[in-house]
């Protein structure tokens, strides 16, 4: 049976779900580690052009961990098991492997431009399948970076645009927006389904992609030097490396980005400067501080070295939440400092901050912390000669159980 046949056409089900089957291929992709236990297969000879079984993929996913790592590839095997569907992927699972002692015809990578596949139909048919991405893909979110060491690319050399910044809600050109993001869009993975945040065994390992001489940033440009897998894995359409990446990946693709770091937007004419700043949960009361004096307990995110850099939880002797910001003074400093260089530079007459504590809620008067932050902005102020900063007050409803303000909203103005 061929691997067309067990995809089938005109549905993301396999007609074959639930049914054992046996079929041939070449293995394009292997994943031994990382989590995804499994390989690509590609029907052998398949990929150029015309397409010989249109409207059905040739490639499909092998499910098993002691298979994965028992091939290579450009190896031919024939595979027997019984087919599943699993988060949007046909897979054939609990697979016998075999080697072939006749090489197949060698898979070529398909040519498609992604943002001319427009219909699920139309990606579905090229499931499992290698690819060599064409036209130019443009970082648009990193977020995920962080996390499990994917990107979200648009095909394109601009980023995907929030449907909002080119039409009020409802309107035809943020309809419009909505529906080229949803077909230039395409998640770039690594080849893994670890996670690298906080409280997880792969939190110690180095970031894909990532070193410190590459740091693609959103509208970094993308140039794909491999062959890559397209599957549908995790809700989302992904590109997936033919192996987990752990370094750099250069073998898989190149991040290319001219523009210059810290570059100020470009003057728009105007008399007054407005900004707005998240200072991310800017405690003056420090977790360690908040133990000292008896006020509650706290657990911490620590660094590699185990050195408490932020709190993670912090509760009252009372049960009422404690705060959640720097861990100790010398991590408060080091946030304090970014914040004011960053503030200071963007040299704008009003400064809205959002994540700032209301320092009642810690026993002191309400706005210590502002305060703080506004007698750091001056020294620096006074030190770059620029004009001095205020408090213009705190906005917002009650939280934190302190009456009558917000801990995460404030205004400063230019003196």
């Amino acid at each position: 049976m061929t691997i067309a046949e067990i995809q089938g056409t005109d549905t993301d089900t396999s007609p074959y779900s639930g049914k054992h089957v046996t079929t041939t291929g070449v293995v394009t992709a292997a994943y031994p580690t990382g989590g995804f236990n499994g390989f690509y297969l590609q029907t052998g000879g398949s990929g150029g052009e015309p397409d010989a079984t249109p409207g059905a993929s040739d490639g499909i996913f092998v499910f098993g961990s002691q298979s994965a790592g028992a091939v290579a590839v450009g190896e031919s095997v024939s595979v027997a098991g019984e087919v599943q569907e699993y988060q949007g992927t046909t897979e054939i699972t609990f697979p016998t492997v075999t080697k072939l002692a006749q090489p197949l015809p060698a898979v070529t990578a398909g040519a498609l431009p992604w943002n001319r596949l427009d219909t699920a139909a139309e990606k579905e048919a090229h499931e499992g399948e290698l690819l060599a991405p064409q036209g130019a893909f443009t970082v648009s979110d990193n977020y995920d970076t962080n996390y499990y060491g994917s990107f979200v690319l648009a095909a394109g050399t601009t980023p995907l645009a929030q449907p909002t910044d080119v039409g009020p809600a409802g309107s035809d050109a943020a309809h419009a927006a909505v529906a080229d993001n949803a077909r230039r869009m395409i998640t770039l993975d690594d080849g893994s389904s670890w996670n690298y945040a906080v409280f997880s065994s792969h939190t110690g390992d180095p970031l894909p992609w990532l070193t410190s001489d590459n740091h693609p940033r959103v509208g970094a440009a993308v140039t794909f030097t491999a062959p890559v897998i397209l599957e549908y894995r995790f809700d989302a359409w992904n590109l997936q490396p033919a192996h987990q990446v752990t370094d750099a990946g250069t073998d898989v693709v190149t991040f290319a980005d001219t523009r210059a770091d810290n570059q100020h937007p470009a003057a728009v004419g105007g008399d007054i400067r407005l900004a707005t700043f998240n200072v991310e949960n800017y405690f003056a009361t420090t977790g360690e501080e908040y133990v000292a004096k008896g006020l509650g307990t706290c657990t911490w995110y620590d660094d590699r070295q185990g050195n408490h850099v932020t709190d993670n939880r912090c509760v009252g002797t009372d049960g009422s939440a404690g705060p959640r910001g720097a861990a100790t003074a010398a991590s408060f400093a080091k946030q304090q400092a970014k914040i004011v260089t960053g503030i200071n530079r963007l040299d704008a007459g009003i400064v809205s901050l959002e994540e700032i504590e209301n320092s009642v809620k810690f026993g002191e008067p309400r706005d210590a912390a502002l305060a703080g932050l506004v007698d750091a902005l001056n020294a620096a102020s006074r030190i770059a000669g620029v004009g001095v900063r205020a408090v213009a007050g705190c906005r917002g409803p009650a939280a934190h159980g302190a009456a009558g303000r917000d801990p995460h909203r404030v205004h400063l103005q230019a003196g």
